[in-house]
Order: C-alpha cells, then sequence, then structure tokens
C-alpha cells in the first residue's frame, strides 16, 4: 500500500501490486512504463489524474475520489481495464484512452483535439454531464454510452454504437448525432434542440422517457 500526497512519474515506470491511495494530491504521469495491480484511489478533494505522456495501465478499479477530481489527458496512453471512476471532468486534447474496463463520468466530457483517441471498445460509460466533442475523438466500438443525470447538453463528431438516455430531465443536442445501433429513451427527455438529425442504424426503444423532435429529423 501506498499512501502519499502528489505521486509524480516522470520516466523509468512504476509496478506497485497492492493498493495506491493519495489522500490529497495528484497522480501525474508523463512518462515511463506504469502497470498497477491493485485498486487506485485519489481522495484528496481537488485529486486528479493527469496524463501527459507515457503507458500506464490500470488493472484494479480506478478513482478520483474528491469533489473536482478530474481526469485529464493531454498525451501518452491510459489504459482501464477495470472500473475508472471520475468524480468530476474527463478532458482529452491529445493521447489515448482505452481499455476493458467501464467508466463512470460524474461532471463533463471534453474531447478537443483530433490528436486524441477515446476508444469505447465493448464498454459501457456513464456520462452524469455535457458530452461535448469538437474534434474527431471518439471511437464508439460496441461501447454503450449512457446519460444518467440532469439535462446535460450534447455535441457530437463521431458516431456512437448504443446510446442511452437515463436521467431525470434527459439530453439536448448541440448537433447531429449518428446512433449505429440501438437508441433508447429510459427516463427523462431526449430533445433535439434546433433543426439537428438523429441517425440510427438499428432499433429506436422509448420505454419511459420523451422525445421531443422540435423541427429536427430521424
Amino acid at each position: 500500500t501506498i499512501t502519499t500526497g502528489n505521486l509524480v512519474i516522470s520516466a523509468g515506470g512504476a509496478t506497485p501490486t497492492g493498493t495506491v491511495t493519495l489522500t490529497a494530491g495528484d497522480m501525474d504521469i508523463s512518462g515511463g512504463t506504469n502497470n498497477f495491480g491493485g485498486t487506485v484511489a485519489l481522495n484528496g478533494a481537488d485529486g486528479d489524474f493527469l496524463i501527459s505522456g507515457g503507458a500506464t495501465t490500470f488493472t484494479a478499479a480506478a478513482s478520483a475520489n474528491g469533489a473536482t477530481g478530474d481526469c485529464t489527458i493531454t498525451g501518452g496512453t491510459l489504459t482501464n481495464n477495470a472500473l475508472l471512476d471520475i468524480s468530476n471532468n474527463l478532458s482529452m486534447s491529445a493521447g489515448t484512452l482505452t481499455g476493458t474496463g467501464n467508466i463512470n463520468v460524474d461532471g463533463n466530457v471534453s474531447l478537443t483535439a483530433a490528436a486524441a483517441a477515446f476508444n469505447g471498445n465493448a464498454r459501457t460509460i456513464n456520462v452524469a454531464g455535457d458530452w461535448d466533442e469538437t474534434a474527431a475523438v471518439f471511437l464508439a466500438g460496441t461501447s454503450e454510452v449512457i446519460f444518467d443525470n440532469n439535462a446535460p447538453s450534447l455535441t457530437a463528431t463521431n458516431s456512437f454504437y448504443d446510446f442511452t438516455v437515463n436521467g431525470a430531465t434527459g439530453v439536448t443536442l448541440n448537433s447531429a448525432i449518428v446512433v449505429t445501433n440501438n437508441l433508447t429513451i429510459t427516463a427523462g427527455t431526449l430533445d433535439v434542440g434546433a433543426n439537428n438529425q438523429i441517425t440510427v442504424g438499428a432499433n429506436w426503444n422509448n420505454s419511459g422517457g420523451t422525445f421531443n423532435e422540435n423541427t429536427g429529423t430521424v
């Protein structure tokens, strides 16, 4: 078990097999090959994952538990093969986020530059806040993205595979979206916004929510 303030890795690598708990501070990785075999918990109020280089793998669950705990990726590769739980925002401007583990983001997802790659693979990605993809970053694979909180706004460049609205008030589109498999509304409202288009490749399931088409196109 490692308990520390900031954990900074800039070269070489780290291969802890037990639990890593940061009671305050950030995990700041800019280089090296790093394999974390046990759970990783950032418990400080503003404990962030800062990934700017290297290749880092989380084999067990990893969490930023503070109220403003973010995951910011500006380079390198982060592979999560178990749950990655982020209490605030996920931001990518370069680098790669991949793996087989699910992802939970309690804040916003911001994908701002085509130098980044967010691989959905076959996992479930829960998002409580806004989805702001202004460059072609998200590679859906066979993933499901679930919007599970109140009234997030959504701007998308790349397509989704499975897309689910399951929040109390729902999702408002700020762009067209393409869903190559199923679109599901289980709670809340999917609001097309102003003249946006929704393209669905398989099934449209509305089992408990509301669709507000405005002047959009399906």
